[in-house]
């Protein structure tokens, strides 16, 4: 916080704030350093990257934070479970987004996720429609994953990576007992194999039950990889049915059980992909996924915009400068 000592701005700035974890800047902003003349004109954009992790802890340990007993209202919190206890307790999460100028998060389908009801909102919708929401898409690197100059694309393969229950790691593990030489069940993440994996893919299935924006449809669209994605989130925003992939529709965020609509809704969508290998189709569709620009251009214009219209002194429009992510010539993947 005491940044203003080491850059030229001096107070004149506007903070972004990720997630809960930084979700106390704004309230000490607001009670510690303002009223000693300390960021008077700073202003707070919080920014929502998973709203599933929100910062709930007991109601007790508001004393703990140093904070005016004022913003206990801004921290209060009720929810139907007892973790990490029953009953009353604090959510930094709430509290950032009530204390902050204004909110963003990553994908303008998961800003109105957010606010379609408790499932989606994970209990703080009702507090995001007070105070709004905008989404701003993300990009990608498109230096680290650019397939005309990627390393580790020497050999292409057929196979899945991922982490989750150790059950689901067992089945994939299966599959290569099954169909010998035709699949690999690789239980981890590995860099270099994913690049790989991305590479030499003809489609990337991603049925996630809630995605806020998604780097590895971006990824898979880069490589001519078409995705075959569930209906949520980001993956709403950057992958158009027909167009640039396959949309699965939503499927049941319980994730606690196995909604057999969700199953068929894969099959189904799955069968629809595989039946377009080989036409003029499906590479029509590869032509348009590459032709896109994926990178940061686009979002940090928007992200630039945001910032300007917090209007803090000597913030100004048109400013020239280099951008944040040039897409160079070079750096553009051809089909």
């Amino acid at each position: 916080m005491y940044i203003h000592r080491y850059h030229d701005a001096g107070d004149d700035v506007v903070f972004i704030a990720n997630d809960w974890h930084a979700a106390l800047l704004p309230c000490y902003l607001k009670t510690i350093y303002k009223p000693k003349g300390i960021y008077k004109n700073a202003k707070v954009v919080f920014c929502i990257h998973n709203i599933a992790y929100q910062g709930r802890f007991p109601y007790s340990d508001f004393s703990l934070l140093d904070l005016p007993d004022n913003l206990k209202g801004s921290f209060d919190f009720f929810d139907g479970h007892d973790k990490p206890v029953k009953g009353r307790k604090i959510n930094w999460m709430k509290a950032g987004i009530l204390e902050s100028d204004r909110v963003v998060t990553v994908s303008p389908y998961y800003a109105q996720e957010l606010v379609s009801g408790e499932d989606k909102g994970v209990e703080l919708d009702n507090i995001i429609r007070k105070t709004g929401i905008t989404g701003i898409l993300n990009g990608m690197d498109v230096q680290e994953w650019n397939p005309a100059t990627d390393k580790h694309l020497d050999i292409k393969y057929d196979n899945t990576t991922g982490t989750g229950k150790k059950y689901l790691e067992t089945q994939i593990k299966q599959l290569e007992i099954k169909y010998p030489g035709k699949a690999i069940g690789v239980a981890k993440f590995n860099v270099p194999l994913a690049h790989m994996i991305i590479g030499g893919s003809d489609f990337m299935l991603i049925p996630s039950r809630f995605e806020p924006c998604g780097l590895i449809q971006l990824h898979a669209m880069r490589y001519g990889t078409v995705p075959v994605v569930a209906s949520t989130g980001g993956l709403v925003d950057t992958v158009k049915e027909g167009f640039t992939g396959f949309q699965m529709g939503d499927f049941n965020v319980e994730c606690d059980q196995v909604d057999p609509a969700d199953v068929a809704a894969i099959a189904t969508t799955v069968k629809r992909a595989v039946a377009t290998y080989g036409t003029p189709a499906l590479n029509e569709m590869i032509q348009n996924c590459m032709a896109q620009d994926l990178s940061w251009k686009g979002p940090s214009k928007q992200w630039e915009k945001l910032l300007l219209s917090m209007e803090v002194a000597g913030n100004e429009q048109d400013l020239e400068g280099e951008e944040i992510a040039p897409l160079a010539k070079e750096n553009v993947a051809t089909p």
